[in-house]
């Protein structure tokens, strides 16, 4: 595996979304429609997370972080990208029970990237960096 320090920003997220969720995941900087990060299945099988490409630095962190969560523990039915941009978002009682689980293991990531931040980098990479080594229940 890669080290960190050679990187990218956007491969770190990569590395970061991979190894958390266990899933390969296909990562695009592509703004969702009314939100900041979106996680949804491609016709093709893959996981794929939507991320404002436009957010600060803890932001994109912790939308990354909720947007794999999502990976971990929820499934998705495949759809084509055009079916999956003109559905609206339903906002249901199962919608808000996978958002609620999401925002509590985005939380525990982000504690323990925080916690384990390396500061001789920027908060991006400090905080993700440790979480390429992120063991559940660490």
């Amino acid at each position: 595996m890669q080290t960190s320090s050679i990187l990218t920003e956007y491969d770190l997220m990569r590395e970061v979304a991979r190894h958390l969720s266990g899933e390969k995941i296909r990562l695009r900087m592509h703004r969702p429609s009314d939100c900041d990060g979106l996680t949804w299945c491609d016709e093709l099988g893959r996981l794929t997370i939507d991320i404002s490409p436009d957010l600060d630095d803890e932001v994109m962190v912790y939308v990354l972080l909720h947007e794999t969560a999502h990976c971990l523990h929820h499934t998705f039915r495949p759809v084509t990208e055009r079916v999956m941009q003109a559905s609206p978002l339903s906002k249901t009682l199962i919608y808000n029970i996978r958002e609620d689980q999401a925002d509590h293991q985005a939380k525990i990531w982000l504690q323990y990237g925080e916690q384990h931040r390396d500061w001789s980098m920027n908060y991006f990479q400090g905080v993700l960096t440790p979480l390429l080594t992120y063991k559940d229940g660490s």
